[in-house]
């Protein structure tokens, strides 16, 4: 229905398997649904780039499943995972929401953010040839759907992560 709502029509929806990657998609798209409420135009995109619009033939939605990965190059097609696209009205930056994507650290180690906000232009550059962001995403959700706390050594985990992905000039020591 979220979907339907974004796309103003019937969208198929081919999502990934496991409550995981569904809470993904309801955190997804619960985002989508608060941006649209603010004054986003907002929009499902095929993984070749192109927008999902209400008359196209071609109405499906793929939802990332399997383990993470890259962005696989347009010229694979619009059977990859598809992703959400946003920009706020009068603004000339656009978005892309993606799940389920590996980015590269300053270490080399890939590293996988259940949900995150990218310019449109590093999912345009991934697009031209496939391949693994380098840094870290503008905005990164780990989506946890759990009945207790996560234990300390689970957080340091998540920062050590969005360490690794930033992108520092130096380093600083204190004595």
């Amino acid at each position: 229905a979220a979907l339907d709502a974004i796309l103003g029509g019937a969208t198929n929806l081919r999502q990934a398997k496991g409550a995981g990657r569904i809470f993904e998609l309801f955190v997804m798209t619960g985002l989508a649904e608060k941006l649209s409420g603010r004054g986003h135009d907002v929009w499902l995109q095929r993984s070749d780039g192109t927008r999902i619009n209400p008359g196209d033939a071609n109405l499906d939605f793929i939802q990332r499943g399997g383990g993470p990965a890259g962005i696989p190059p347009a010229s694979a097609g619009a059977g990859n995972a598809s992703c959400i696209g946003f920009q706020k009205t009068g603004s000339t930056q656009v978005w892309e929401i993606w799940n389920g994507v590996q980015f590269e650290g300053r270490s080399g180690a890939a590293h996988e953010f259940d949900l995150a906000v990218v310019p449109q232009q590093v999912g345009i550059a991934l697009r031209s040839g496939g391949g693994t962001p380098f840094g870290r995403p503008r905005i990164a959700v780990e989506c946890k759907d759990v009945a207790v706390s996560g234990s300390i050594d689970e957080m340091r985990t998540l920062v050590a992560r969005l360490y690794d992905v930033t992108i520092l000039d130096a380093h600083r020591f204190h004595l």
